[in-house]
C-alpha cells in the first residue's frame, strides 16, 4: 500500500463511507474483519511514510476514528445502551490491542514489538 491509497483509506473510514472499516460500525453495525484490516494496514502505512511535519488533519481523522472505534466497544457492551455491534470476533480484545499498536506506532515511530502480536488475519 502506498501513501496516497493509505489516505484514501483513511478518509473514506473518517466520513463513513464506502465500505471502509467505520463505515461498517456506524453505518451498518457489523464488525468486517476486511475492512479492519484494511485500516490497520492503512495506519501502520501512513506511519512509516510520514512527514517530519504531518498535516494535522491527518492526526485528526486518526483520533477520531479511533476514538469512535472505541465507543462502539463501549456501547456496544453497555447493557443500557440500544447499539449492538454485529459479528465481534471472540478475540476482539486482541484487534483492539493490534489497533492500539498501529496508532502508538504512528506516533513513536516503534514498529519494533508488531511481530509479537499473535492476531492472525482471516480474510
Amino acid at each position: 500500500m502506498n501513501r496516497e491509497m493509505a489516505l484514501k483509506i483513511l478518509s473514506d473510514n473518517d466520513e463513513s463511507i464506502n465500505n471502509s472499516f467505520l463505515d461498517y460500525i456506524h453505518e451498518k453495525c457489523i464488525f468486517d474483519e476486511k475492512s479492519y484490516w484494511e485500516y490497520y494496514d492503512c495506519l501502520i502505512t501512513l506511519g512509516k511514510c510520514k512527514t517530519h511535519n504531518e498535516n494535522k488533519e491527518v492526526v485528526k481523522q486518526i483520533l477520531h476514528i479511533y476514538s469512535y472505534v472505541l465507543s462502539s466497544f463501549v456501547h456496544h457492551f453497555d447493557t443500557n445502551d440500544g447499539y449492538e455491534l454485529n459479528n465481534i470476533p471472540n478475540d476482539y480484545n486482541e484487534y483492539i490491542e493490534n489497533l492500539n499498536f498501529a496508532i502508538s506506532a504512528y506516533f513513536t515511530d516503534d514498529y519494533s514489538s508488531e511481530k509479537f502480536f499473535g492476531l492472525q488475519r482471516h480474510c
